[in-house]
């Protein structure tokens, strides 16, 4: 995260104003509050601050699969928990409207509360959250194998993956966006580790799901392999 500016769900703005229309010429800001309290502080933010001092407040969620029953099922997550997130171009003016927002005073007074500047690097993530998307990142889809041969660590292509003795392959989904920032695999837990900038580099986990490849998918991937092995 960038140095501080001063000492579940969607949550667009009422007018409509969302996707790029509303992102232009603002800075995405990161607001500290108690944790399992974040959606309470968009609302407050969205019944106390005027609308034109902010773009969008949103709370990241992401979707991941947890073993419930026997089955796999799809789980919806704060991926920051104690922080909001809140989009304006007026910051200095949004800063001091924040201390009317009763949920913040405690932390004001306590001077706990921190409102944060989000940095390029970490505005380029915060793009994967849109309004259209109910702020949320989804799954992504992923293939894996046993690697023959000799274990490999790197891959020309970005969306390939040597994890220990197996090919992971990205399919689609929001790791796609992420390639040069994966840091490894928990197939177990169906999760993958994003490295970022927040908080001190923090890792995030992002929810995967493996799909099985048909005979016709993997026949032709163990030529292409073979295909390389032989032009090295």
């Amino acid at each position: 995260m960038g140095d501080s500016h001063v000492s579940g769900g969607a949550h667009p703005k009422s007018d409509g104003s969302t996707g790029e229309a509303c992102r232009k010429g603002t800075q995405v800001f990161a607001i500290q509050t108690f944790s399992g309290k974040e959606s309470l502080l968009v609302l407050y933010i969205q019944k106390i601050i005027p609308e034109d001092i902010y773009a969008e407040v949103f709370v990241p969620k992401r979707t991941v699969l947890r073993r419930l029953g026997g089955r796999w099922t799809e789980i919806i997550e704060t991926v920051f928990p104690g922080y909001v997130f809140i989009r304006t171009a007026t910051p200095d003016q949004l800063f001091f409207s924040l201390k009317n927002v009763p949920s913040l005073s405690v932390l004001l007074h306590d001077s706990e509360f921190t409102f944060v500047t989000v940095d390029r690097e970490e505005q380029d993530f915060m793009r994967l959250f849109t309004p259209e998307g109910n702020y949320s990142i989804g799954l992504s889809h992923i293939s894996a194998e046993k690697a023959p041969g000799e274990k490999e660590h790197h891959h020309k292509d970005p969306t390939i993956y040597y994890h220990r003795e197996e090919i992971i392959r990205i399919l689609d989904g929001p790791l796609k966006e992420l390639t040069g920032k994966i840091v490894g695999f928990d197939l177990h837990k169906r999760k993958a580790m994003v490295q970022t900038n927040f908080f001190g580099g923090k890792v995030v986990h992002v929810g995967i799901e493996i799909i099985a490849k048909t005979d016709k998918e993997e026949k032709q991937e163990k030529q292409d392999i073979e295909e390389r092995s032989e032009n090295r």
